[in-house]
């Protein structure tokens, strides 16, 4: 890659996180749940949101961006983004539907991992 993306992170909650990966134009907001503080660094940025996705099933609202299924997402093992590819991976554990996005020097992998505890879906360990 080109080194022509960066990583902004959001916190909200107690303890949740999203993630805007942008270039010169665009950008993908991953777990959303930060809206406001996330629209606002787009538009201060410049930039369009293109994208929405989740590590796991999640929305976010308030945004005419493309929400990407996971299913799509791992059916095309990632995204293009300003000619630059994202990869996706799917992780399941945390859910079913748990995916981790690398890009560049980058993996961001939602509730994959935890700080400190653990937790995964009982279907997947236990059937």
């Amino acid at each position: 890659m080109n080194n022509c993306f960066q990583v902004k992170q959001f916190r909200y909650g107690n303890d949740n996180l999203a993630y805007v990966i942008f270039g010169k134009q665009a950008a993908l907001a991953i777990d959303g749940g930060a809206v406001t503080e996330i629209l606002a660094f787009i538009a201060a940025q410049g930039l369009s949101l293109t994208y929405i996705a989740h590590t796991h099933g999640q929305l976010m609202a308030q945004s005419d961006a493309t929400q990407l299924r996971p299913e799509d997402l791992l059916e095309d093992k990632g995204l293009m983004l300003e000619s630059e590819r994202i990869q996706v991976f799917g992780t399941p554990g945390h859910t079913m539907d748990s995916l981790v996005f690398q890009v560049e020097g980058f993996l961001i992998t939602g509730d994959t991992l935890f700080n400190g505890t653990i937790w995964y879906h009982r279907e997947l360990f236990f059937r």
